[in-house]
């Protein structure tokens, strides 16, 4: 035996992350991309106080889904920091498959919040 490595075994993690980039089926949000959501909740939930989701330096990596996308094995969350990653998910983009691992997804198609940081001011 060579090696204990699976050549079709999917990528897990970060390395899929950045297949996924690499790919076009995700790209990094950027600080203006929240600003979608904020207004959206303004006009579904006027009375309640809405909170922008992260985006920067110290927050996890966020990401817009712009196709057909599965949620890769390995997006954990650590005993000290949130790596989970967080994805917005554009109208007119299929819901993407697998488990959320911790991850917090905002999907704009469905005007609904998933995940681990949902309603955390």
């Amino acid at each position: 035996v060579d090696s204990f490595y699976d050549l079709t075994a999917s990528l897990a993690g970060e390395p899929a992350l950045e297949a996924a980039l690499k790919k076009g089926i995700l790209c990094r949000a950027t600080e203006e991309d929240p600003k979608v959501w904020i207004n959206l909740q303004y006009k579904l939930h006027p009375e309640k106080d809405v909170f922008a989701p992260s985006i920067g330096e110290e927050s996890q990596d966020t990401y817009i889904v712009l196709n057909n996308f599965t949620y890769p094995d390995g997006l954990t969350i650590n005993n000290t920091t949130f790596n989970s990653p967080t994805f917005f998910i554009l109208k007119g983009v299929l819901d993407p498959k697998g488990n959320l691992f911790g991850s917090t997804v905002y999907n704009l198609k469905t005007e609904t919040c998933s995940g681990t940081l949902c309603d955390i001011p």
